[in-house]
């Protein structure tokens, strides 16, 4: 019974502790949900290709790749994290 309950919160603090860390740095689900309105017309300059599928599936449908210089904002990978950069007003 001991064994049962130790392994049952063990996986418990697994789950509090190492899922929201895996969730922020390998799933773009929260990155998406925390910037859904602002990815809408956003394109991607730079981000791995698991995260452009990710990102595709949360949006439902393919989001551009940037060329140039765009006019609106662009989701890109700034140390190894997502970001949202606004374009620069002209």
């Amino acid at each position: 019974m001991t064994v049962a309950v130790t392994a049952a919160a063990g996986i418990v603090y697994l789950k509090i502790t190492l899922f929201p860390v895996l969730d922020d740095r390998v799933s773009v689900r929260s990155f998406y949900r925390a910037h859904a309105s602002e990815i809408s017309g956003a394109c991607l300059d730079g981000v791995r290709r698991p995260l452009i599928y990710g990102l595709n599936y949360y949006a439902g449908r393919p989001l551009p790749a940037c060329a140039g210089p765009a006019p609106g904002p662009r989701v890109a990978m700034r140390s190894n994290r997502l970001v949202v950069e606004s374009s620069p007003n002209p």
